[in-house]
């Protein structure tokens, strides 16, 4: 791929329209949670999607084989939530969920209230993807 200026690359994929989801995991029993939209469903035989997370962020820590995370698909009406998940300046941690009931998935990992739908997933493999890991 020819290297443009990776302002002018995010401008260009910004405009790239895709669904948006809250990721969400428990690390060390604390939950976390941040905006994904660099979400794909992958495989149907096993069942598996990736999620594409930047390396600075706890979701970057996530084992394969021994961690677990939800992906909460919001709809056109919860851009909050989509902002409050993506906003560097959130608290960290349990503080990123106050004022929100979540449920909870099988595996333990939260889930959103109110969302088009969610899928709970067992981390099954983690590659580097640049600054990013896909998960």
């Amino acid at each position: 791929m020819i290297q443009p200026p990776s302002e002018a690359f995010r401008t260009v994929m910004s405009r790239f329209v895709t669904g948006v989801t809250v990721m969400t995991t428990l690390l060390d029993g604390e939950p976390h949670g941040m905006t994904a939209s660099a979400v794909s469903s992958l495989s149907l035989e096993p069942l598996l999607v990736l999620a594409c997370v930047e390396c600075d962020t706890a979701m970057a820590e996530l084992r394969p084989g021994e961690d677990v995370f939800a992906l909460s698909i919001l709809s056109a009406f919860q851009a909050g939530l989509s902002d409050r998940f993506a906003d560097p300046y959130r608290p960290a941690g349990a503080a990123q969920f106050e004022g929100i009931v979540t449920g909870r998935a099988a595996t333990g990992a939260p889930i959103l209230p109110d969302v088009l739908g969610w899928v709970d997933c067992r981390v099954w493999a983690s590659y580097d993807g640049g600054d990013h890991r896909i998960i």
